[in-house]
């Protein structure tokens, strides 16, 4: 498997100070990515020409992943602006980084809100595979985001001398030729075991059994 990664410069610095994502952050980050993922499903974001995006038919709603929030933290915490080196690990990943001191909260909504920002400003047409005219658009970040099938993301927020730095990692993403998602009317095409909800297929719930 190759996930495709847009090169970044290389920062290294020292660790200023280390902490645990909260709850509240989790939920932020959750928060923007599925609301991003909604619009664009039902047809509503714009592309830089203002043409409207295609509405997604198979597009999933994430939820959080403590495995890949493990890895995030672990890499997050070497304060280095480049992407994790590849090994048997498979995964996309999604990097910020900002001069300012925010809250965690603030700095997962800032960092998916930035990310999402290469649709308007970079991304032409309305051609959803992902090849190589879109891959040299410089829009990964956005890709990522809008993958379809990635169903799980974890995160982490380290305080580094330069600032405030993000990491995401995605459970799948960027495939060189493969669909960013599949068009057609919302939850027309969720897989199977899934459930619409507001525009984005959802893991059925299980319905407690009542007690006698």
């Amino acid at each position: 498997m190759f996930l495709f990664q847009l090169p970044l410069f290389v920062i290294c610095v020292t660790v200023v100070s280390g902490d645990v994502l909260t709850d509240s952050a989790k939920i932020a980050a959750l928060k923007n990515h599925n609301d991003h993922r909604r619009v664009i499903a039902k047809g509503n974001d714009k592309n830089k020409d203002s043409a409207n995006m295609p509405k997604a038919s198979n597009m999933q709603k994430l939820v959080y992943n403590k495995d890949l929030e493990k890895k995030a933290q672990d890499w997050a915490a070497q304060c280095k602006f480049e992407h994790t080196p590849q090994t048997g690990d498979h995964y996309g990943q999604n990097l910020y980084m900002t001069s300012q001191n925010l809250p965690q909260e603030q700095a997962m909504t800032n960092a998916g809100d930035s990310w999402w920002q290469e649709l308007p400003e970079k991304y032409g047409g309305t051609n959803v595979k992902f090849d190589m005219s879109i891959a040299n658009q410089g829009v990964g970040h956005f890709t990522q985001m809008a993958w379809a099938q990635c169903r799980s993301m974890g995160c982490a927020v380290q305080k580094c001398n330069f600032g405030t730095y993000v990491v995401c990692n995605y459970d799948s993403g960027n495939m060189i030729n493969d669909n960013i998602y599949n068009t057609g009317e919302p939850c027309s095409a969720c897989p199977q075991g899934m459930e619409c909800q507001d525009a984005l297929c959802a893991v059925k719930c299980k319905k407690s059994k009542k007690r006698k």
